[in-house]
């Protein structure tokens, strides 16, 4: 099954909150990502650092990449004649970093960085990025636990179901037409996530008849 795309490439979002795909990086950012990704071109030459890992991987890579570009544009800070080496620099780090944790829990924005590190290493590799683990306000292990540990506003399951059904109930009373045929494909969605809980990508994958 071919992956998902990753990232939010929609309008819709606010830029800073996108993660720019590699077609819409700068060139030399670009260059950068292919050379690590690249096979090696003979017996004695040496692939990239990112071309044994799985794509899965590299998308996660990527998109963190492409993350950090989207944060740049938005200030006005993405400079098409930068490459990444000079693009990522302490003070940008620490305040990407902090806009981050405003909007995403301390787990998600201390993977983000590991991922930035990790793509840094590959593009441009002549430099030490061991720095970016030292990056101010980077999430701790006692704030990714107590995040952890909040409370959960969990629904009903019962209550849940009940409504499911009422919703389903009226859909079958209504005439067959392709607005009804597409909600009861939503009440299908919505009750396969609320009692199975599947990741958004593999929900979003699922095909009437095959997988369902």
């Amino acid at each position: 099954r071919p992956l998902m795309p990753r990232g939010r490439p929609s309008a819709s979002f606010p830029l800073e909150r996108r993660h720019l795909p590699v077609e819409l990086w700068p060139a030399r950012d670009r260059a950068a990502w292919e050379a690590a990704c690249r096979p090696a071109e003979g017996p004695f030459d040496d692939a990239g650092r990112l071309h044994a890992l799985s794509p899965a991987t590299r998308s996660i890579y990527a998109a963190a990449y492409g993350g950090f570009l989207a944060w740049l544009a938005a200030r006005g800070e993405l400079d098409p004649d930068q490459g990444p080496a000079d693009r990522v620099t302490p003070a940008r780090a620490a305040a990407w970093l902090a806009d981050l944790r405003t909007r995403v829990a301390p787990s998600t924005a201390d993977q983000a960085l590991v991922n930035l590190l990790a793509a840094m290493q590959a593009m441009a590799p002549d430099r030490d990025w061991r720095w970016l683990r030292r990056t101010p306000g980077r999430p701790g292990a006692a704030a990714i636990r107590a995040a952890r540990s909040l409370p959960r506003d969990v629904p009903d399951p019962v209550a849940l179901a009940g409504a499911l059904q009422e919703w389903v109930t009226q859909i079958l009373a209504s005439p067959p037409s392709p607005d009804s045929a597409l909600a009861l494909r939503d009440a299908l969605l919505v009750a396969v996530a609320a009692f199975h809980t599947p990741r958004r990508r593999s929900l979003a994958a699922l095909r009437l008849g095959q997988e369902i």
